[in-house]
C-alpha cells in the first residue's frame, strides 16, 4: 500500500525547529536578532559593491576574478567583498 499523505510546502513561516526558534539566521528579522549586523562592517554582494563603486556588476566580478579586488566566495559560490577591501580598491583607482 502506498503512502498518500501530502505534506504542506516549506515556507519561511514553517522553518522553525522543535524549540520554536528559526533554523536559519535569514529567517529572523533584523530588528529581532540578538546581535544585529552593522551595515558598515557587513560584507557586500557584487551588486552592492558595484553600486558603491559606480561600476557595473560585471566589472566588479571581473575585478574579483582577476585579483584586482579582494573578496571571498561563500560555500554557495557567491562573492562577498569586505568594506575595507572596497576602500582599498577605490584608493588604487579601481573605479571609473
Amino acid at each position: 500500500m502506498r503512502n498518500t499523505m501530502r505534506l504542506p510546502p516549506l515556507t519561511a513561516q514553517r522553518r522553525i525547529d522543535d524549540a520554536g526558534a528559526p533554523r536559519h539566521r535569514a529567517c529572523v528579522p533584523a530588528k529581532k536578532r540578538k546581535h544585529p549586523v552593522d551595515p558598515a562592517t557587513q560584507a557586500r554582494t557584487i551588486e552592492q559593491a558595484a553600486a558603491e563603486l559606480g561600476d557595473s556588476p560585471q566589472e566588479v566580478q571581473r575585478a574579483l576574478e582577476q585579483g584586482r579586488l579582494r573578496g571571498t566566495k561563500t560555500p554557495a559560490g557567491r562573492w562577498r567583498v569586505e568594506p575595507a577591501d572596497l576602500a582599498a580598491y577605490r584608493e588604487r583607482g579601481g573605479t571609473k
